[in-house]
């Protein structure tokens, strides 16, 4: 009978200790009325895309649209003429940002890649390659999506040489999922 009633003792006060213990972990951002649970804030620790995602190359433009961030890229830093490999000098920053998206589990990136007139299923194969890039180097592929507008949503006319340049080029879509 002893035995039992330690059993008993003991077990009420592991119960009572492991309780007291998971509410003084917790931060308390606010309770409800009746006291019976804490709420905690997970969004606060978060810090804001833009100290997240660092890309200092020349010729890339950042704007934030609503809670996105948005980096767009002409052509020819990423890519030669008419072709999908990633070019050497831009593989650092990209790394970086692999880097950065491994490390942000909540970060979703969509790369969108644009052409002009000319080629639409270049557009595919390098929003593509460069997905394979960043996955390689620490992306989670999971997190990221693809698209390829060709010609749609031009940036500028596509009358002219200057204009289907910056046509051509890749958009990152950067935002927490």
């Amino acid at each position: 009978m002893k035995k039992k009633l330690y059993a008993v003792l003991l077990l009420a006060l592991l119960v009572t200790a492991c309780s007291s213990t998971k509410t003084n972990r917790k931060t308390n951002v606010g309770v409800d009325s009746t006291n019976k649970y804490a709420v905690e804030d997970t969004e606060a620790n978060k810090k804001p895309l833009e100290d997240i995602i660092v890309f200092n190359e020349e010729g890339v433009t950042i704007r934030r649209e609503g809670n996105n961030l948005i980096l767009s890229m002409p052509e020819l830093i990423l890519f030669d003429f008419d072709k999908y490999i990633v070019k050497d000098k831009i593989k650092p920053s990209l790394s970086t940002l692999a880097k950065a998206l491994g490390e942000n589990k909540d970060i979703h990136i969509k790369i969108d890649g644009y052409t002009d007139f000319i080629g639409t299923e270049l557009s595919v194969k390098r929003a593509n390659a460069i997905k394979d890039f960043l996955i390689s180097r620490g992306a989670i592929g999971s997190n990221i999506s693809i698209e390829g507008y060709g010609e749609q949503n031009p940036a500028d006319t596509n009358q002219t040489a200057a204009g289907r340049s910056r046509n051509r080029r890749v958009e990152f879509i950067i935002s927490r999922g």
